[in-house]
């Protein structure tokens, strides 16, 4: 069976590239059609799109694998991969020019500009100071609230509107902290300066200009449109079953699209690493931005240090392929002593990187359907493709890709401390946490019992369910149900804000911000009717919606 499956790998990659010379296939790509066989075999990815560069050329623009894990359709040069985080390249590479255009630049503080002078931030302090390189750059101190896009009530429209809601955590410009909301707030400032929505300007000022004739940009009503391969994740940290991410969270992800929403396949991304490598130039040698402007997206301004660095660093590995500095949307390192630009995208299945060393003038970026958690496996796959550009012995082979760390190092996840999910009894009744419950930026959740479970039900947003499950006091883990399967919270306590009174009126959702735990303040009736039969009409009308997709879906299926 795996010999058969070998067979049609091969024979599917053999339809499925392009080398931009027209010559046929090279002892290079036959190793590099092997290695990559081998280990999207034991890494249990479906499929994984490819570009190579060097010396002002796309080399290689190839597709491996399937689309999905029924191995029906191929991966091709022309198949569309989410992005992910690589998005936010762009959106830094569109705003730098609309300044410069504009006479100002990354250090102009955003209120000084006079279409931006409204904007407000959460302190007199950030609204006097924050620039535009402070929100590429993650350094606002304003923690990510990421889990705040699961409302889905924030766009590019009214992002502005929740500034003065988004606390900080720590100073300005003293640490790291991603946050992909302030990526919808380039997106707000880009949109009010050009006059556009996000989407033209950058199809106009960026994408059309460079000749990605293919790329797009995600939105809640367009994914059908671009087939894209399934997104899988891994169930319960089993890397030997994977399963399938529903896209309407990549629909509701896309309403900030400026963090995450471009999509492209592996003959685009090429122009994309020609145009870094070529200083801002098209393939028509037109400058669609300045050298300088440009440059300055590369240049690090603060630290991004992570643990798991010393695993491709020596002495645990032979060469060091590192970043730990930060700049506008990239980060800056080395491999085997070469500087380099780089930068991953991780979004709900779908796993990239790219990088290019503008010294040696070559560039890799490579795209999977899986959720590469630790991001490991992207990143050795492309030190072994990094290799074959710089024309050294691969000290990565099949092997060692599949079972990175080892044999260099021993590592195993470890989930974050406090991430209780023993199952234990709940302190009161667990009528007594029925309710809803609402914080001013994240909105209302609702958490319901139905007296035939052992456990709550949460609601949140379009999307969001989890079943709750006592296992402190007060505390609870929730376990995401439906397409939000993957989506663990940790640390949810009930508690009561009154002195008084220990009657259950707070629910601290610690998963959906850790730096600053959003504290849910219970709401008490909803328009004068019945709070816990207004939350079980919410419940029974959730699962009736459920069950009717899932029909749909299902006849859906048979009819194709």
């Amino acid at each position: 069976m795996a010999k058969m499956q070998l067979n049609l790998f091969l024979v599917t990659t053999a339809v499925s590239w392009i080398l931009v010379s027209g010559s046929s296939a090279t002892s290079e790509e036959s190793t590099i059609d092997a290695v990559m066989s081998e280990v999207l075999s034991c890494l249990r990815i479906p499929g994984l799109s490819v570009t190579l560069v060097k010396n002002g050329r796309v080399i290689l623009a190839k597709g491996y694998g399937t689309k999905d894990k029924n191995g029906q359709e191929p991966v091709t040069s022309s198949t569309l991969f989410s992005i992910g985080s690589l998005t936010k390249a762009f959106s830094a590479t569109l705003l730098s020019k609309i300044l410069y255009e504009k006479g100002h630049d990354l250090e102009t503080p955003l209120t000084t500009i006079g279409e931006l002078n409204d904007l407000r931030f959460s302190t007199e302090e950030l609204t006097a100071h924050v620039t535009a390189r402070d929100l590429l750059s993650h350094r606002t101190g304003i923690p990510s609230y990421d889990k705040a896009r699961l409302s889905g009530q924030i766009t590019l429209d009214n992002i502005a509107q929740i500034l003065p809601l988004l606390q900080a955590a720590f100073p300005l410009r003293s640490k790291l902290m991603y946050n992909n909301l302030m990526y919808g707030l380039v997106g707000h400032v880009t949109q009010r300066l050009t006059r556009k929505p996000w989407s033209d300007a950058m199809q106009d000022e960026l994408l059309k200009p460079i000749g990605m004739r293919h790329t797009a940009i995600l939105n809640t009503s367009n994914y059908e449109h671009f087939q894209l391969p399934t997104p899988y994740d891994f169930t319960k940290r089993n890397f030997n079953a994977s399963r399938e991410i529903s896209p309407k969270i990549l629909k509701l992800w896309s309403m900030n699209a400026p963090s995450m929403a471009i999509v492209s396949d592996s003959v685009d991304m090429g122009k994309w690493i020609l145009f870094h490598l070529n200083e801002g130039r098209a393939e028509d040698d037109t400058q669609v931005i300045p050298q300088e402007v440009l440059a300055e997206t590369y240049r690090p301004v603060i630290p991004v240090p992570h643990p798991r660095n010393k695993f491709t660093a020596r002495p645990i590995t032979p060469v060091t392929f590192i970043f730990e500095e930060y700049g506008c949307a990239w980060k800056v390192g080395y491999y085997r002593g070469y500087p380099l630009v780089t930068h991953s995208g991780s979004t709900h299945g779908f796993s990239s990187i790219l990088t290019f060393i503008p010294s040696m003038n070559i560039g890799a970026y490579l795209n999977f359907n899986t959720f590469d958690r630790s991001h490991f496996r992207r990143r050795v796959i492309m030190a072994y493709l990094l290799d074959i550009l710089l024309e050294e012995t691969p000290w990565l082979n099949s092997s060692s890709i599949c079972t990175f760390p080892a044999p260099f190092a021993e590592w195993q996840y470890i989930p974050k401390s406090g991430a209780n999910r023993t199952r234990g009894t709940a302190a009161r009744a667990l009528s007594s946490y029925v309710g809803r419950y609402h914080h001013p930026l994240f909105g209302s959740v609702n958490v319901v019992h139905n007296a035939t479970e052992p456990f709550l039900r949460m609601f949140y947003g379009p999307l969001g369910h989890w079943a709750l499950f006592p296992n402190n006091s007060d505390e609870f883990f929730g376990v995401g149900q439906g397409a939000v399967w993957n989506f663990a919270l940790k640390d949810l306590k009930f508690t009561s804000l009154s002195a008084n009174n220990e009657d259950i009126d707070a629910f601290i959702i610690t998963s959906f911000e850790e730096k600053k735990p959003p504290i849910f303040k219970k709401v008490t009736e909803v328009s004068g009717i019945n709070l816990n039969l207004f939350l079980t009409i919410l419940f029974l009308l959730s699962l009736l919606t459920y069950h009717i997709v899932a029909h749909m879906v299902k006849r859906k299926r048979k009819s194709n």
